[in-house]
């Protein structure tokens, strides 16, 4: 059913406009909508561009979304959904078809659109890969500076002033 109406109502121009959609998306990591990403999903981004007509003015109009928006592309009572964002499903009226989408994907989302629209950059789409660093890089990076280890398992007890100048002075001197 989701796939008919797609061919139904979503316009041959608009089709590059999702592929945009989803493009940037992927640059900023919020597509999909696996458990391991919980961002949005390719029928929500094809649903969006119907409503929107462009990548544009969707990330216009998304820039001022807050948490529970509610959209819709059918005037139809529905019902109500805890989740950062709200997009009425067009075939089914009791589903919310963006409730994959994390409240922290959901922030980013809204803060890429700001970004995006003060100053579009290739790197929305196309983020710079972060190489890794190489061990002897690393070992190299390390000789040359001091670096003070943090105890994890010790972090989060209280300690006194005095324990911690002890500790970072220790860290310091230590070969």
């Amino acid at each position: 059913m989701h796939t008919q109406y797609i061919k139904k109502h979503l316009a041959n121009d608009q089709k590059k406009e999702v592929l945009l959609f989803k493009q940037f998306l992927r640059g900023i990591g919020c597509y999909g909508a696996e458990a391991e990403i919980e961002g949005f999903s390719g029928y929500l981004c094809e649903i969006l561009i119907i409503k929107y007509k462009s990548f544009q003015l969707l990330i216009e109009h998304a820039k001022n979304w807050k948490y529970g928006h509610k959209i819709s592309l059918i005037d139809i009572s529905s019902p109500d959904f805890e989740t950062p964002l709200v997009f009425i499903d067009p075939v089914d009226s009791e589903r919310n078809v963006s409730s994959a989408i994390s409240e922290k994907k959901f922030d980013f989302f809204i803060k890429a659109c700001c970004e995006y629209i003060k100053q579009p950059r290739m790197t929305f789409f196309f983020p710079k890969r972060i190489i890794p660093w190489d061990l002897n890089k690393i070992a190299k990076t390390v000789d040359k500076r001091h670096f003070v280890a943090v105890d994890r398992k010790r972090a989060n007890r209280p300690h006194s002033q005095r324990d911690l100048i002890n500790n970072a002075e220790q860290a310091v001197t230590q070969p």
